[in-house]
């Protein structure tokens, strides 16, 4: 587990991580083996200038409230205050070196988000 990054998008030059915790399910199938799906899926949609889009689903809107205006065709995002759930997981899953990271991140850029 703790070979795998933190991934961050960055949406209007503000950045939105989301760590393994976030974007991995993990399930028990056997009291010694584990399953583990990435909440990430690929997508071959693009807009008018052919850039991929992105479908940021429920476990990043668990972890950042969102506010979508209409009438100004934009969205918001905010940390939520009231996300304080996280997978519990075994210490068996992580390895059994300690290993520290300040920050390591995947970045996606995106100028603008319209709706």
């Amino acid at each position: 587990m703790s070979s795998f990054p933190n991934v961050t998008f960055t949406i209007g030059g503000k950045e939105f991580t989301l760590t393994a915790l976030d974007y991995l399910l993990i399930f028990q199938e056997s009291s010694k083996s584990y399953s583990c799906y990435t909440v990430f899926y690929p997508s071959d949609f693009q807009d008018s200038n052919g850039n991929y889009l992105w479908i940021l689903g429920d476990y990043f809107l668990y972890r950042y409230y969102s506010i979508f205006d209409i009438v100004n065709n934009q969205v918001g995002f905010a940390q939520s205050i009231s996300y304080n759930w996280t997978q519990t997981v075994p210490s068996s899953l992580f390895s059994s070196t300690t290993t520290t990271t300040t920050k390591k991140t995947t970045t996606k850029r995106r100028q603008k988000w319209q709706i």
